[in-house]
């Protein structure tokens, strides 16, 4: 029997068979949308169609910044939190609607 203790970190896209990914902390988020939101990082991903070294490279600042999530994680965070920022936008666009918030 393994009496070590079990582990802080954990890598994996997943949970386990059939369960959700990992979600990331609103410290983890916020850092992805300030590396996401930078000049040179938003042209790379508007001129390429396959941008999976540009999520490495985030990947690679959230690393320095003691946040250890791949680039798939970062990838479908971003594609996430494109679909909120879509849908909030749209819902505070309709007449006679309450504001929505993004995050």
């Amino acid at each position: 029997m393994d009496n070590s203790p079990p582990s802080t970190m954990n890598l994996s896209l997943t949970n386990g068979p059939g369960k959700r990914g990992c979600s990331l902390s609103t410290r983890e988020t916020r850092a992805l949308l300030q590396i996401w939101g930078d000049f040179e990082i938003k042209y790379a991903l508007s001129s390429m169609k396959r941008n999976f070294q540009i999520f490495s490279d985030i990947a690679g600042q959230l690393a320095k910044l003691g946040i250890h999530r791949g680039p798939l994680e970062c990838r479908n965070k971003a594609k996430a939190l494109r679909k909120l920022y879509k849908n909030a936008s749209a819902q505070n666009n309709k007449s006679g609607s309450g504001r929505s918030d993004f995050l």
